[in-house]
């Protein structure tokens, strides 16, 4: 049956497709799976000429729910959940563990016992460098005198969220502990509002993330 530039196959309830079908797309895309009142809704599969597909839960056309995207010829794959027709852990960041050469820091005895609290370590990236790659790059110093012939490092894509205020602190009470106040030299601290505290959520690997390039 033709309806709305698509070819329909499959189950119908009072001329409408509602059940099990398959959808030929004008531009060639395929979709296979459970469709209600003819809007896409449940289980199904759709591939489309760009060359992806997705595999998994829809809901009124859309994708949500468990499910699986990927590309048609097997260089990536992402399972998870989504909502909206995205998924909602995209990978952000990445992780780098480094195996091998193990890493030893060592501590030079100031001669004069005092240390300068404002020193700090030397850089190892210039500013253009900083500037041009950002976090993303990788600084490895050998403290001996045969430098390491193999390198082993691990590297994981994660998701990382957005810090959130911490829901424990209690902004009244600190607030109220911070009236009448001195400072060092015994005058009245000006009443500030206490600061707020920020979380940054643990990374969530993506273990079920396969094929993406950086």
């Amino acid at each position: 049956m033709m309806r709305n530039g698509k070819l329909w196959k499959g189950e119908f309830v009072k001329h409408q497709p509602h059940g099990s079908v398959q959808i030929e797309y004008y531009d060639g895309s395929h979709f296979s799976g459970e469709v209600k009142r003819g809007v896409i809704d449940g289980i199904g599969e759709l591939r489309t000429t760009d060359g992806f597909g997705y595999a998994g839960q829809f809901v009124n056309d859309v994708k949500e729910g468990p499910g699986r995207l990927y590309i048609q010829d097997g260089s990536y794959s992402l399972e998870g959940e989504f909502r909206n027709g995205e998924s909602i852990l995209n990978a952000n960041e990445v992780l780098f563990e480094l195996l091998s050469p193990e890493v030893t820091v060592e501590e030079v005895a100031d001669p004069k016992g005092k240390k300068d609290p404002k020193a700090g370590a030397p850089k190892a990236f210039t500013e253009e460098e900083e500037e041009q790659y950002g976090h993303k790059k990788i600084y490895i110093e050998s403290k001996t005198e045969a430098e390491p012939k193999e390198v082993s490092l691990k590297m994981q894509i994660v998701f990382q969220g957005e810090p959130y205020p911490d829901p424990d602190q209690d902004l009244e009470a600190e607030a109220e502990a911070k009236k009448g106040k001195k400072d060092a030299k015994g005058k009245a601290a000006v009443d500030a509002e206490p600061e707020i505290r920020m979380i940054t959520p643990a990374p969530v690997t993506l273990q079920n993330e396969n094929g993406r390039l950086f």
